[in-house]
């Protein structure tokens, strides 16, 4: 089966650069509408009800969160893609770009919720980003 060419991060494919491996539901996650900013509202005593400006509505800043499975051959290669892939999320500013949904995400590295190691081969990351600009895509 054929992993690389499915995801870059920072420029950097993530199957060829870290062994990793995208995990079911990611593309949902990266899809998922984001919610609209709260209307500009006024209550005002003179008039009956609430006057709503919905006049040019803004997108919401959002957290996804996205399950990674990176992969080595052995315990080393593991450990080695393990570190390289920890030093690609400590940048801070992560940019994914996803050829098959042909859209680039500019996210932002929150925090690892959960990890999980299976056997000495192999650990899967829960990611919690943070993307504050969803109409910044490409």
């Amino acid at each position: 089966m054929k992993y690389s060419g499915r995801c870059k991060i920072n420029t950097k494919d993530l199957w060829d650069a870290f062994g990793g491996i995208l995990q079911r539901g990611a593309y949902e996650e990266l899809l998922t509408p984001t919610r609209l900013k709260s209307f500009i509202e006024n209550k005002s005593r003179l008039e009956h009800g609430t006057q709503v400006l919905i006049k040019d509505p803004k997108l919401e800043e959002r957290t996804i969160t996205l399950s990674i499975m990176i992969h080595g051959k052995d315990e080393e290669e593991y450990l080695k893609n393990y570190q390289a892939f920890l030093q690609e999320l400590y940048k801070g500013e992560i940019v994914m770009e996803i050829p098959k949904l042909k859209q680039t995400f500019y996210l932002l590295f929150d925090s690892c919720s959960k990890y999980g190691n299976y056997g000495k081969k192999a650990g899967k990351f829960q990611l919690k980003l943070r993307e504050p600009n969803p109409d910044r895509r490409e």
